[in-house]
């Protein structure tokens, strides 16, 4: 008789789970993902391993509307955000780290905006943790703001749709930044 530990929450098997745009079944890509996540054992260890080593390969490319599996992506070794959270989200799973990918805003100070952007949470010590590799060592902060999320299952057709709960926001939300003692931050 097995004993689960009722503090430990249990994690829907979607997301360690492949399809058409998670591609863990992809042998390269597995290969890529023990390389990358090196000796350690410790999943946070592995998520930031594989957080340091997309940010360090996956070359920038143009904004693009389209939307690539993992496989693909590997193949070219090139993307803007949306690749990026892609592939590092595979790339978690294969490491058999539950993940997801985010859609929300990111501030730019150049325009002094805030803009579309798409990162990706992995599930480690009970709690989504968040994990942008095209920001590399600067990671998550303040400067995102979360609006959905997508296991990137099957029935997703493409990228775009998860931009859409995006549209809502546009001018029609504003951001005052808060200092912990409840005095608005200049």
């Amino acid at each position: 008789e097995s004993v689960t530990n009722p503090r430990q929450p249990i994690i829907d098997p979607i997301y360690t789970s492949t399809s058409r745009w998670m591609t863990t079944d992809h042998e390269d890509l597995k290969r890529m993902g023990i390389i990358a996540a090196g000796a350690t054992s410790v999943p946070i260890d592995k998520c930031k391993r594989l957080t340091q080593h997309v940010w360090k390969h996956l070359r920038v490319s143009p904004f693009s509307t389209a939307m690539q599996p993992a496989s693909e992506i590997l193949k070219t070794m090139r993307g803007d955000c949306t690749e990026h959270a892609v592939l590092l989200s595979a790339l978690m799973r294969c490491q058999g780290i539950p993940s997801r990918v985010v859609v929300g805003f990111i501030y730019v100070p150049n325009p002094s905006a805030f803009v579309p952007h798409m990162w990706t949470e992995a599930f480690v010590d009970g709690k989504w943790i968040p994990f942008d590799s095209t920001r590399g060592p600067i990671g998550v902060g303040v400067t995102h703001l979360k609006v959905s999320d997508s296991v990137l299952s099957d029935d997703i057709g493409s990228g775009t749709t998860l931009f859409i709960p995006l549209l809502s926001f546009l001018g029609r939300a504003t951001v005052d930044a808060v200092a912990e003692n409840g005095l608005k931050a200049n």
